[in-house]
């Protein structure tokens, strides 16, 4: 078999940016080839210059910071270094295109599906009214969107997460390019949605023969999915190799390192089974949350979105309890009823022996200290005015905690042991980078001195370096500090390196929970089963990934039904007859589920 050919060469580019503090090096001398066909991998943490690279591919730099300063882009033997942009603009969308990290900010909010796309097809192709039209119904319905008429005239916010990926993936390949640039494309999705995005990803390239040049930091998706990986620290490519054998023996330390990194799927879990003569912290009975749906003029309530519906669960002292789900599944919503920023529907919320759900406020004072969380964005969570240290200050002085003249050092102190050494107390937030901040939103969280942490997403946005460094503080922590986790997470690889135990919430309903080996290792319930068998995973292991259809459905009202599943409102024959090529009644169960008809 002959070796594919080289579609895109990349010799010594050096991207550069001007800054009030100097010069940046960006990118700085990285070389490496893409072939047709292949999937190529740029692997590393932030800032290491993988994104720069594939905005100096498509002649995107920011501009005037940013420059290319030296180096070689060729195309198919055309150079694109210095091309005009008139010419580059033939290229960019017909030849070279992009899949952006978040498809919400990169799609225009004021503007519907059909207008962005079809802009696109003129653009590129020279189409107009029906023909363009056509084309932009073909793409949709290509990349798996049902309803693509009805998709057309939806603006993107009426779209969810993995919707919006997918109406991405059909403008980047609308003009079907020969080589597509996927910045990140999965890192903010579900590892179901990722799933089926990465499926789909596959299956348009072997259709189209496109070639990838894949920008991610996770080693999974990476494993599962490249052809060749390259890896990059500081502007520089510093090793590149096959998958199996840049896994099996890496040979760069920082690779080593990043690697070492990665949460791990296979081998004992790493936490034993809590014993369970510990006491109960907390205790939630039947928690519902159920949101008001309100329309027309005097806005009455048409329905209510049944966020949390009937949940229960426990967690004892000195133990980490995770919630696994898909987004919109309930998880985060559990956690503020818990915490009290909303006010459950009904249900009990008992903490320490203490009844919560039914207290007011000036009740609720002494509790909110000892609950504290630490959120999914620490960026947004912090006062972007005030100091660091005047924001872990606050809430001891707001809880009563330690004596005036010591809060400033006793904030010192606590930024101190989580990793925050130096003169950082007169610091703004902006000043720090992602893991930086989410060391603060821990620090802040802490100074109170709570008993349940609950965290939401805590590490959903790191780099695995700096993921590994926060979960081996937030450990650390608790067992100085004798505190109990409440984990929320969408990544079941993180949770099975932290929990005791876990519980799996769909459409705001516990599934299964258990002992987290139990539950990862010898799952019982069919959506768990699918949601285990999505997660990338570096190790071989020869198992087969189930993947859900579509996306979530909406938890907006669910019908009652049969006996095959007490909210499905199809008959079991009806199943069968829907889905006949599905040979299980589990994999039917799933399919049902997902159907969008719950």
């Amino acid at each position: 078999m002959s070796t594919p050919s080289t579609i895109l060469t990349i010799r010594d580019l050096r991207t550069h940016f001007n800054t009030p503090e100097g010069l940046v090096r960006a990118v700085d001398g990285v070389s490496f080839e893409l072939r047709e066909g292949e999937t190529y991998a740029l692997v590393g943490e932030s800032g290491s210059g993988k994104s720069m690279t594939a905005l100096s591919v498509m002649q995107l730099v920011p501009r005037p910071a940013g420059f290319i300063a030296g180096g070689s882009i060729t195309f198919e033997g055309r150079e694109l270094v210095g091309l005009p942009p008139v010419e580059m603009r033939g290229i960019r969308g017909n030849d070279i295109s992009m899949i952006f990290q978040e498809p919400m900010t990169a799609l225009n909010p004021v503007f519907t599906i059909g207008n962005q796309l079809v802009e696109v097809i003129k653009l590129h192709q020279g189409l107009r009214g029906d023909k363009a039209e056509r084309v932009a119904l073909d793409m949709l319905d290509h990349v798996g969107i049902a309803d693509p008429d009805q998709r057309l005239r939806d603006f993107p916010h009426q779209l969810s997460g993995g919707m919006r990926q997918r109406v991405m993936i059909a403008m980047a390949l609308a003009c079907r390019p020969k080589i597509l640039i996927a910045d990140e494309p999965t890192t903010a999705l579900d590892v179901t949605i990722q799933s089926q995005i990465l499926e789909l990803m596959a299956a348009l390239q072997s259709d189209l023969g496109t070639a990838i040049l894949l920008i991610t930091h996770n080693m999974g998706v990476v494993a599962e999915n490249a052809d060749r990986i390259g890896v990059m620290l500081d502007g520089k490519l510093v090793e590149e190799a096959p998958p199996d054998k840049l896994f099996a023996s890496p040979q760069h330390d920082y690779t080593k390192l990043l690697l070492d990194a990665v949460p791990s799927m296979a081998g004992p879990t790493p936490h034993s089974e809590l014993n369970t003569q510990n006491q109960e912290l907390l205790q939630v009975s039947n928690l519902k949350q159920h949101f008001p749906i309100r329309k027309g003029l005097f806005q009455r309530a048409v329905g209510h979105v049944r966020a949390v519906d009937g949940l229960d669960i426990d967690i004892r002292r000195g133990e980490t309890f995770a919630i696994v789900g898909e987004s919109g599944c309930g998880k985060t919503t559990v956690g503020k009823c818990i915490n009290r920023l909303v006010d459950p529907t009904t249900g009990s919320i008992r903490f320490d022996g203490h009844e919560l759900a039914d207290l007011k406020r000036k009740g609720l004072q002494p509790f909110r200290q000892r609950i504290q969380m630490i959120f999914q964005d620490p960026f947004s969570s912090l006062n972007p005015r005030m100091r660091i240290g005047a924001t872990i200050v606050e809430g001891m002085r707001t809880h009563g905690i330690g004596m005036p003249a010591d809060r400033t050092s006793r904030a010192a102190a606590m930024l101190e042991r989580v990793g925050m050494e130096g003169d950082i107390l007169d610091r703004y937030p902006h000043e720090f980078s992602g893991g930086q901040r989410q060391r603060i939103g821990i620090a802040r969280a802490l100074a109170v001195e709570p008993d349940l942490v609950i965290c939401d997403e805590a590490t959903s946005s790191l780099d695995v370096s700096v993921q590994a460094k926060i979960l081996d503080l937030l450990d650390d922590l608790k067992a100085e500090f004798g505190l109990s986790y409440l984990f929320i997470s969408h990544d079941i690889a993180v949770v099975r390196q932290v929990s005791d135990r876990i519980a799996v919430m769909y459409l705001g309903q516990i599934v299964e929970t258990g002992p987290t080996r139990d539950v990862i290792d010898e799952p019982q319930h069919p959506y768990t089963r699918a949601l285990i068998s999505a997660v990338p995973r570096i190790e071989k292991d020869g198992r087969k990934r189930i993947v859900l259809p579509g996306d979530v459905p909406s938890p907006a009202n669910p019908p009652s039904g049969c006996r095959f599943h007490p909210r499905c409102p199809h008959a079991v024959n009806a199943c069968r007859q829907m889905m006949p090529a599905l040979e299980t009644t589990d994999n039917r169960r799933i399919a049902c589920l997902r159907s969008g008809e719950i």
